[in-house]
């Protein structure tokens, strides 16, 4: 799986970086079906909202489907 975070108005911390690959490692498990090259993880950490705090969109692509999901 090719996995890529960017961050908006903001920069990686470590504990950010332990929650992203504590959920990837969940994530793998369930994708063993599809050849590791086609699968693609894209995420974007925004930490610009004062009111909502930090939010986060992801994308991932498998060769039948696109999925998107933001919290």
């Amino acid at each position: 799986m090719q996995v890529h975070f960017s961050y908006q108005h903001g920069s990686r911390n470590p504990e950010l970086d332990k929650v992203i690959d504590t959920q990837i490692h969940k994530l793998a498990p369930l994708l063993v079906h599809f050849s590791p090259d086609l699968v693609h993880l894209h995420g974007m950490v925004d930490f610009s909202t004062a009111k909502k705090g930090l939010l986060c969109s992801l994308n991932l692509w498998l060769p039948t489907a696109r999925l998107h999901a933001s919290e």
